[in-house]
């Protein structure tokens, strides 16, 4: 490798600037540790809230494709990267069932969308 080479790998301030991540910034702002994101973001962005929650606390296990979405959109960077991420996992996961088609009792994308917009934008003015 060339000397011209290895001085372009030097970082410039911006290259080395971290972008945080939704779960990083979701996990600053609601002071939770970041093995719960999933958990508790899911808590908050429920259709059915309190359907939800009550059968969160029998099986957990029935919100599977949340959790699997919700970990997922947590290692985005930007609400464009969200919002693609979440449009190709309900392409390929449609809701099915009574539970998460007819009684909604799963996570609202468009809710999640809100939160992370607020976070993105919250953490942008702050990297200027």
């Amino acid at each position: 490798m060339s000397a011209r080479q290895i001085g372009s790998l030097k970082e410039t301030p911006e290259a080395s600037r971290h972008e945080k991540c939704l779960r990083e910034l979701y996990c600053e702002y609601f002071q939770c540790q970041p093995e719960e994101f999933a958990k508790e973001l899911s808590l908050n962005c429920f259709h059915s809230i309190y359907l939800a929650r009550l059968l969160w606390h029998f099986d957990p296990e029935i919100f599977r494709d949340d959790m699997e979405l919700l970990d997922l959109l947590g290692r985005t960077t930007s609400l464009s990267e969200c919002r693609q991420e979440l449009e190709a996992f309900r392409h390929a996961n449609p809701p099915a069932g009574l539970l998460r088609r007819r009684l909604k009792v799963r996570v609202s994308g468009q809710a999640v969308l809100d939160l992370a917009a607020k976070l993105f934008a919250q953490e942008r003015p702050a990297q200027r």
